[in-house]
């Protein structure tokens, strides 16, 4: 009996110590953060004033402590700025010194041994780390004067490193600088790792960019800001606040729940502030509790993060989803990294979402066990969207945990696509025929999941092949020139489901039919009548309506006639036009016979004038005889 229930005791012990480790591991993976800055020559034209070096200082000063990160300078060669290691308070100030040597005086731009060098060790997925690249890069690949080396090294991206990239899970975020970078090859590369692609002309905008892509890469705790006032609880160990504004503009300040104001010049020492003319970034250990006021003009884009153990944890959002997708939205509150379960405790927060642009009002999370939500007072808060009225643009979606004591926010981006994939047609007239051309929208499917294919009319199908820079080709048979297709995709979501549709399009008509008495419009003719109009020399398809050759011939010049006229209309020559058309008009078969019949009334008129003459001479030549 003794030796039951011991074994009882243990086994509940033991149990009881699994699930406590299972409650204390993270909620997020860490974060595994690599940038890439390109430093060639052409930067002192797309950067002048170097505003890299604020976007990096920004980008170190707001990483987190213990994710793992590296920042890497390359042109022909590269360089490591910041030694890839764990972020420390050490790593943060040997970053903020390094980014003023930024510079622009590097000679090509070798981009895949820029992916080689900062790629290193990433072989598989990790479970650990999620994976982030960010690439800054305003050119082309140049590593040699000899065109086919450039072009090969270009080919090598996308045939070894795109796949081995994808293989250890590694996420590319690409900002191109320039309407000379090479668009294609860094879309490509966000595209097929379901990363982040921006085009943008100028770096006014470069230190908002590096803070959309900081949340993408990393999760932090942070409290909302509503009309330049934010709430400090006790449980904050650390706050880093991030004020924009406009260059050159006044500096801002902060205001403490005791009424002190704090400046760029006036601070607390154990306060670091990061005075930069865009922004100021201001972190305080240990801040007071109670609410704090920005003296400043409002932004949307200003961020309050902290440091705490009392954390909103939220499910992570997919890049991007398809209209017509169910969305939906976790959440829960964890201290020490264990989620509270406590009804007394939860009973006094409350969850709710906001979206911009769409959501006019809050939509609430609950845990009563209904709906999206599976297990009724078990923490964890949920809530399902059914649908986005506006499409192909970005949200933004903040879930908040609010209490009487204490306010946390999640902010994540999402885009919402009103198709899965794109598709494109273009015309190929020497070969009478059509490019079909489709793109999956980034961020929906498993990287090599899917496969597309044309449906003709008659039920047959022929397949799109997948291309290096990450579309699906196909030239159209050209025997369906004018008939609909339709192109169909299967493929795998990123949360696991199976996806398929199908858009349809009218296959482009190459040549005209020179049938007379074909009364169909050109653009509604089937395939069958263009055929019959390509062999109309040979056979006949009509032999009891043969075409009169004379007839043809005056068809054929009437048809010209048509064709000079309005050439010479669009000349401006209308009076010539008119009185050419009145000739033309004019009916050959009446004129004849009418100057024909002229010509016999003068005859006869002639004649009887004629013979009237005789008779009167003859009279007169009697008279005389009779005299």
């Amino acid at each position: 009996m003794t030796t039951h229930i011991t074994y009882k005791a243990i086994t509940i012990l033991v149990l009881s110590l699994i699930f406590n480790q299972l409650l204390a591991a993270p909620i997020h993976k860490s974060t595994d953060l690599r940038i890439l800055i390109d430093v060639s020559g052409s930067m002192k034209k797309n950067d002048p004033h170097n505003l890299r070096i604020p976007a990096i200082r920004l980008l170190s000063g707001l990483l987190p402590y213990k994710i793992k990160a590296g920042i890497w300078i390359f042109s022909g060669k590269t360089r490591p700025l910041v030694t890839l290691s764990k972020v420390t308070k050490r790593w943060k100030r040997h970053s903020l010194k390094r980014a003023v040597t930024i510079h622009s005086r590097g000679q090509h731009t070798n981009i895949e041994s820029a992916l080689k060098t900062v790629s290193r060790g990433w072989k598989s997925k990790s479970k650990q780390y999620d994976r982030h690249l960010i690439i800054l890069t305003d050119g082309m690949i140049d590593i040699s004067k000899i065109a086919k080396k450039n072009t090969q090294s270009r080919h090598r991206i996308y045939t070894t490193l795109i796949p081995l990239l994808k293989k250890a899970g590694v996420k590319v975020h690409t900002i191109a600088l320039s309407n000379n970078a090479d668009h294609d090859l860094l879309r490509s590369l966000s595209s097929q790792t379901n990363g982040w692609y921006r085009r943008i002309n100028n770096t006014n905008s470069l230190h908002r960019i590096f803070l959309k892509l900081f949340e993408k890469s990393t999760h932090t705790d942070k409290v909302p800001i509503t009309a330049n006032r934010f709430k400090i609880d006790k449980s904050v160990q650390d706050m880093t606040v991030l004020v924009f504004r406009q260059a050159n503009s006044k500096p801002g300040a902060l205001l403490t729940p005791s009424g002190k104001r704090w400046t760029a010049k006036s601070h607390p020492k154990n306060v670091k502030w990061m005075h930069e003319a865009n922004f100021d970034l201001v972190t305080a250990p240990k801040p007071e509790a109670g609410q704090w006021g920005i003296i400043s003009k409002l932004d949307p884009d200003n961020r309050v993060m902290i440091v705490t153990n009392l954390k909103l944890n939220s499910s992570r959002l997919p890049q991007a989803i398809v209209k017509g997708d169910r969305l939906t939205l976790n959440a829960n509150i964890s201290r020490q990294n264990k989620i509270i379960r406590a009804r007394r405790f939860m009973r006094l927060v409350k969850f709710y979402a906001e979206g911009k642009p769409e959501f006019s009002d809050r939509l609430y999370l609950h845990d009563d066990g209904r709906g999206s939500d599976k297990h009724a007072n078990d923490g964890h808060y949920s809530l399902r969207v059914d649908s986005f009225k506006q499409v192909n643009r970005a949200y933004i979606i903040t879930i908040t945990a609010k209490s009487g004591t204490f306010e946390r926010i999640s902010q994540q981006s999402i885009h919402i696509y009103k198709q899965a994939f794109r598709l494109t047609l273009k015309k190929l007239k020497e070969q009478k025929t059509s490019q079909i051309v489709a793109w999956l929208q980034p961020g929906l499917f498993i990287p090599d999941s899917a496969q597309i294919s044309i449906v003709y009319a008659d039920g047959s199908t022929q397949k799109l092949e997948r291309v290096l820079d990450g579309s699906y080709q196909a030239k159209a048979k050209s025997i369906y020139n004018g008939q609909k297709i339709h192109v169909k995709i299967d493929a795998t979501r990123t949360n696991n489901s199976h996806y398929t549709t199908q858009i349809a399009q009218r296959l482009p008509v190459f040549s005209k039919p020179m049938i007379a008495h074909q009364s169909t419009p050109h653009k509604h003719r089937t395939i069958e009548t263009l055929a019959s109009t390509k062999h109309s020399a040979k056979v006949d398809p009509s032999p009891k309506h043969k075409q009169d050759p004379s007839k043809e011939e005056q068809d054929s010049h009437d048809h010209k006639k048509k064709k000079k006229k309005k050439r010479k209309k669009k000349k401006g020559k209308k009076h010539k036009n008119k009185s050419k058309r009145m000739i033309a008009s004019v009916s050959w078969g009446i004129v004849i016979p009418g100057v024909v019949f002229a010509n016999l009334l003068l005859l006869a008129a002639g004649f009887m004038w004629r013979r009237k003459k005789t008779v009167i001479e003859q009279d007169m030549n009697g008279d005389e005889a009779d005299e």
